[in-house]
């Protein structure tokens, strides 16, 4: 989870190093102000940070959360809704 200029990660977590990748690319997102001039859905920044997250896995060897990118769009599709997302309310 990012808030502000933080990114909180599951101490427990079996892919700690996965769940960097994916927390910090939203960090840089944000950070960089993607979508900001054109408001843009979640689903698409979800899909940002899940594919940085399954290319990590699959350059450092670690194991995939999800077998093909099809299964990883299914979960993002299933899991995230469809909406405009503003993390620039602020």
């Amino acid at each position: 989870m990012v808030v502000e200029n933080k990114i909180y990660v599951r101490k427990s977590s079996p892919s700690l190093y996965s769940d960097i990748i994916h927390e910090g690319t939203h960090a840089l997102d944000y950070s960089n102000k993607f979508g900001k001039s054109s408001l843009i859905s979640m689903r698409i920044w979800e899909t940002r940070a899940f594919a940085q997250e399954r290319a990590f896995q699959l350059r450092s060897g670690s194991p995939l959360e999800f077998s093909t990118v099809k299964m990883m769009l299914k979960h993002i599709e299933k899991n995230y809704p469809n909406i405009k997302y503003n993390p620039y309310k602020n």
